[in-house]
């Protein structure tokens, strides 16, 4: 599932054909690192590597002009499995895994150690990798591609801390981030590890029980506070007692401090499926969640309306009251969404929460319907594009709809100076101006005035093959934009086609006039990280 910090895990959906690549625009409106390495710490049943940073220099040469929506820098990530992004004041965190039969990718080199495996690389703001660490887990007699331990999320606090989160694989083994090696304890369980601006561990901890407990999302707040949502079944205890699902699976959220003690708990539902698929903190600690649900679902302000066969989407706002409050979250709102509408990213602003996807058909979000178009393809699953802005009572600022006939994806939402939406669109859609695919599905970009929702800008990137936009990073300004891309043919940052397959790590010259890039964050302050892709 889509997260807020976004990903998914990768898939190879064509070859390679040509160079074409191309980028459209709406009309706008008004150094390398040193080697940074840490010795490799094992044990029986896991072991970890770190590496320095290599000899290569892919900064561009001092005073080169990038215009808009150009990259500063391109670095490739191979086929490895659900990458994320976080960026901080000066670089850019990357995380993913791969299994058993998986290749790594170019941020790690050396002889391929057997083991499915999770990565965490450290770039600067001129690309170059600053340290990379691996951490390996055992293979069973007949290991296969799809046994990893999956990462649902990667962010970075004020000072500069990273944490990460996500799946223990049962069938993956056991997984050692520097503390002890973590073993789930029967099916899919849970983990969370913390590390520091240098890669080395501070903390890592495994919860889950016999029954499935699966990790959808992470968000971090600037002063280190962990939120992470997904689904429960059975019962689990992170700390605070046991939580333990109504039914099926139980929509989840729970919050820890920056040493991973216990803060928060809970789950909710029904004897249906729930799920928790998103969550942002705000600007003044709200913690927002958004997910799915079947039958009935209480979040403390009453019953949301049944979701039916089909299901519905929600989302529900807790006030933050406090460090030593009890309760430290208090009910804020929750609604259930329109109609046919899936939410893929989320962001928490300044006493504001914006949510961004696609829907079919007629939705209302409190301003009025909004209707899509009737898709070229009569079978496509998804429609026009949407963003919304709810004020901190959840009542609503500003809805906004795109499209024009083709389909579209929207998997990444950022706060950089403005507001920032990414994912995906095949066929014709409308952000200002008129774009067309090249064929298939184009990665897509798009830069949003953040009071009323009015498109400034907006950029394609894509041949005949598929590309996409999975995250978004940043710094805090829009000089510091990290785009986490992928494409199966060939894409073009405004830098030349990039003929190798898989994900990106891209950071985007953005501003009004033209960025002379120097390595450095150009034309803009250093800023406090955000916590990471939305």
């Amino acid at each position: 599932m889509r997260t807020v910090i976004v990903g998914s895990v990768l898939a190879v959906i064509g070859a390679a054909a040509g160079c074409r690549a191309s980028t459209a625009h709406a009309p706008a409106g008004p150094a390398a690192a040193s080697p940074d390495a840490t010795p490799a710490a094992s044990t029986a049943a896991a072991n970890a590597s770190a590496e320095p940073a290599q000899a290569r220099d892919r900064t561009p040469a001092p005073s080169l002009v990038r215009e808009d929506g150009e990259a500063l820098f391109v670095q490739p990530l191979g086929f490895l499995l659900g990458p994320h992004i976080a960026a901080g004041r000066d670089s850019v965190v990357v995380a993913a895994s791969g299994g058993c039969n998986d290749e790594r990718g170019p941020l790690v080199g050396g002889v391929r150690d057997p083991g499915s495996f999770v990565v965490l690389a450290k770039l600067d703001n001129a690309g170059a990798k600053i340290w990379t660490k691996t951490f390996f887990a055992p293979c069973g007699a007949a290991p296969t591609d799809g046994m990893a331990h999956a990462i649902a999320g990667v962010g970075l606090d004020r000072d500069g801390n990273i944490y990460l989160a996500g799946d223990l694989n049962f069938e993956s083994g056991p997984i050692d981030f520097g503390g002890g090696a973590l073993a789930s304890a029967g099916g899919t369980d849970i983990f969370v590890a913390s590390f520091d601006a240098s890669g080395q561990h501070r903390w890592s901890k495994r919860f889950g029980a016999g029954a499935d407990q699966h990790l959808a999302a992470l968000a971090v707040s600037p002063e280190g506070l962990v939120a992470i949502a997904g689904s429960l079944e059975g019962g689990a205890d992170f700390g605070g007692g046991v939580v333990t699902s109504a039914g099926k699976s139980d929509a989840l959220v729970v919050v820890l401090d920056s040493k991973g003690q216990h803060i928060a708990s809970h789950a909710f539902g029904d004897a249906g499926d729930q799920h928790g698929d998103l969550v942002a903190f705000g600007g003044q600690g709200e913690l927002t969640l958004a997910g799915r649900y079947e039958g009935t679902i209480d979040f403390g302000g009453g019953r949301l309306p049944a979701g039916g066969k089909t299901g519905s989407q929600f989302l529900a706002q807790y006030q933050d009251n406090g460090p030593g409050s009890s309760p430290r979250y208090g009910f804020a709102f929750s609604k259930a969404l329109p109609g046919d509408v899936t939410v893929g990213a989320l962001a928490g602003g300044w006493a504001a929460t914006y949510a961004a996807g696609e829907f079919k058909g007629v939705a209302d979000f409190g301003g009025g319907p909004l209707k899509a178009h009737e898709p070229d393809n009569k079978n496509a699953g998804r429609a026009d594009a949407f963003v919304v802005k709810l004020d901190s009572a959840g009542k609503h600022v500003f809805s906004k709809a795109f499209g024009l006939g083709g389909t579209h994806r929207i998997e990444a939402l950022a706060l950089a100076g403005d507001l920032w939406i990414a994912g995906e669109f095949s066929g014709m859609t409308r952000f200002g101006e008129t774009m067309v695919s090249a064929g298939g599905d184009d990665a897509l970009l798009v830069h949003l005035d953040a009071d009323k929702g009015e498109v400034k800008r907006a950029w394609r990137f894509g041949d005949t093959f598929a590309q996409d936009v999975l995250g978004l990073a940043s710094g805090g300004s829009p000089s510091s934009l990290f785009l986490l891309a992928r494409t199966t043919g060939t894409i073009d940052f405004g830098t030349g086609p990039q003929s190798a397959r898989g994900a990106f790590v891209v950071r985007m010259a953005i501003g009004t006039n033209p960025v002379v890039y120097d390595g450095a964050a150009p034309n803009s302050p250093k800023s406090a990280g955000d916590g990471g892709a939305p």
